[in-house]
């Protein structure tokens, strides 16, 4: 006979549901299309953003898409840790590759970003400060320097955010590995 087990709400005593293999079996196939989804969606969205490279006057747009891309992929990681617990050893096996991959990917191309928002911010404020001298006096000069230089300030701030982000993303997602790792080997002690 079926044990039931009851867990306590605020409604009183409630059944526990227990998930039957066909259950198990929907619910991977609705995480790996949610995953498969999402992870279109981060493909899609490093492609647009790679298309606005090819101007400088994008920079905004680029910053602005980059915070959707970590978005995306804060995402992806949560719907792949859902759906790596589902799995059996040799497929949690398969399935760490692939995202260790993407994950590889997914940081180049940050770096890659990064490096041009870095290199194009440098180009248009040294165009900027260059007009700026030509017509103006000695007293503007230094006007024109220190609003450059705390422009400089705000953006170097901000790429060294985004990189700490990604470097926690990075080490966020590790970590979830080795708890499910250090819970699988408790799990079969």
């Amino acid at each position: 006979m079926e044990e039931i087990q009851h867990t306590e709400s605020q409604y009183g005593l409630r059944r526990q549901k227990k998930v039957t293999e066909k259950g198990l079996v929907y619910k991977k196939d609705t995480l790996f299309q949610r995953r498969s989804k999402m992870h279109s969606r981060l493909v899609r969205k490093s492609s647009a953003i790679n298309d606005l490279l090819y101007s400088k006057e994008n920079i905004s747009m680029v910053k602005e898409e980059m915070c959707l891309l970590d978005d995306l992929f804060k995402m992806l990681m949560g719907l792949n840790n859902e759906y790596q617990q589902l799995l059996d050893e040799s497929q949690r096996e398969v399935n760490d590759d692939w995202f260790d991959e993407l994950d590889q990917n997914v940081c180049t191309f940050k770096r890659k970003i990064h490096h041009w928002l870095k290199e194009n911010n440098e180009d248009q404020q040294s165009i900027h400060t260059k007009g700026k001298m030509s017509s103006s006096k000695a007293s503007s000069k230094s006007s024109a320097s220190s609003k450059t230089s705390a422009k400089e300030r705000v953006i170097t701030e901000r790429l060294h955010l985004a990189e700490l982000r990604a470097e926690a993303s990075f080490i966020e997602k590790k970590r979830a590995a080795e708890y499910q790792s250090e819970t699988l080997k408790s799990k079969s002690s």
